[in-house]
This record gives C-alpha cells, structure tokens and sequence, in this order.
C-alpha cells in the first residue's frame, strides 16, 4: 500500500472517529492491529455492532477483528474484498494493501446502506449494473454474421514470431 493511500485511509477513519491522530505521521497497520479502531468504524453506523474488548493477548486482538470482518461481511464487503485476520496480528503485517482493499469496500458500502451519511466514499466508486436486453429477432442476426465482415483478417499478427533459440544451460554447484 502507498503513503497516499495510506493517509486516504487516516483520514476517513479520524473523520468518522474523531481520533486525535495525524494522517501524516501515524501508521495505518499499527493503528488497527487490534481491532478497537475497526470495531469502532462499525459501530459508528451500526451502535452495538462489534463488542470489541481492549486487550493486549493476541487472541483476543483477532476476536476483535474476526468481529469486524464479520459486520463488513453482512454489511455487503465481497470475500474477496476482505482480509486475513493474521494480516494485521502478526508482526510482519502482511498485507496491507488487502486491508485497504476491504476498507475501500467497507467505505461503498456504507455510504450505499446509509445514503445520508456526512462520509465521503474513499478508493473505487461502486459499479451499477448495465443489464442488456436482446430480442430473439437480434440474436439471431447475430449468427448470421461472417466474421470476416467485422472487420480485417489481415496486418499485424504474430507470423513470424518465434520464441527464440532454446537456453539450456548446466546447473553450476
């Protein structure tokens, strides 16, 4: 994850929780790293959502977080969109770029359930559908077209083009 990105992210949480914290110093990773600040983003939205508890054991630091990934999960975040609970316990963190991934979600979604919201939408807009609709009547003009008649068969292709002479070389010890 990139600094911009990473002060994006402060400042929507210090927005919504009014946090004494600055965007410009504060590491994003170590501020969630136990829960209570993502636990809290949920219950700002939804009071009594997450009941996460200030601890410093590791077990209780992934409750706080399987918590909120849970609330984001109902509240509409994709499984793809959410992180590993290791990915902000462990020293190493992870993946950080996964944990802003989820919070963009997590921003999306929040505003699309509650439309009233002062919050502003950080990362990709949410996409609508654009369903189309075909008649049986253009389906079938459709298999009665050539493709040729789409467009050329000809110039740029990829004749010629070989992979080159093959590399073999013997394995030093």
């Amino acid at each position: 994850m990139n600094r911009s990105s990473e002060i994006e992210l402060l400042a929507w949480i210090k927005g919504i929780l009014s946090l004494k914290i600055n965007e410009k110093t504060e590491n994003l990773m170590d501020l969630l790293a136990d829960g209570m600040v993502l636990c809290n983003l949920i219950n700002a939205f939804i009071p009594n959502k997450c009941k996460a508890k200030q601890s410093s054991i590791v077990f209780k630091k992934m409750e706080n977080i399987d918590m909120f990934l849970r609330a984001a999960k109902e509240i509409g975040v994709l499984d793809s969109e959410l992180f590993q609970t290791v990915d902000l316990v462990q020293e190493d963190r992870r993946n950080p770029k996964q944990v802003a991934i989820c919070l963009y979600s997590l921003s999306r979604n929040l505003k699309r359930q509650f439309p009233n919201s002062k919050f502003k939408i950080i990362g990709p807009k949410l996409a609508n559908p654009n369903i189309r609709e075909f008649t049986q009547e253009q389906l079938d003009m459709g298999k009665k077209i050539i493709s040729v008649q789409m467009g050329t068969n000809k110039g740029a292709n990829q004749s010629g083009h070989g992979t080159g002479v093959r590399q073999i070389t013997p394995g030093y010890e």
